[in-house]
């Protein structure tokens, strides 16, 4: 499967990490949730960045094998120039927009 974009609500659906930013537009952040899913193992990880690199709040680890889910929901929001997801070892990540 490969990264896709939906919608309504806006959202990114990543399934694969990459050194290469999904946009380096500003965006505006309401949600991210990492589901590891049943392979998750522990020590994997999760890492959501700006365009240059700096994290998002988000750098989540599994402590062992589950399916728990791990997300930042935004009080109101998080302007961010730019967005990559550099570490994902696996599941998804589901990013959601303003």
């Amino acid at each position: 499967m490969s990264n896709s974009y939906n919608g309504t609500p806006p959202q990114w659906v990543i399934d694969t990490a990459s050194a290469t930013a999904i946009t380096t537009d500003v965006v505006r952040l309401a949600k991210i949730e990492w589901v590891p899913g049943a392979s998750a193992l522990q020590g994997d990880e999760c890492k959501v960045t700006d365009a240059a690199g700096n994290a998002i709040h988000f750098d989540m680890f599994a402590t062992g094998a589950y399916q728990d889910v791990f997300d930042s929901t935004f009080p109101r929001w998080y302007n961010s120039q730019g967005l990559k997801v550099p570490t994902l070892t696996h599941g998804k990540v589901y990013i959601t927009l303003q």
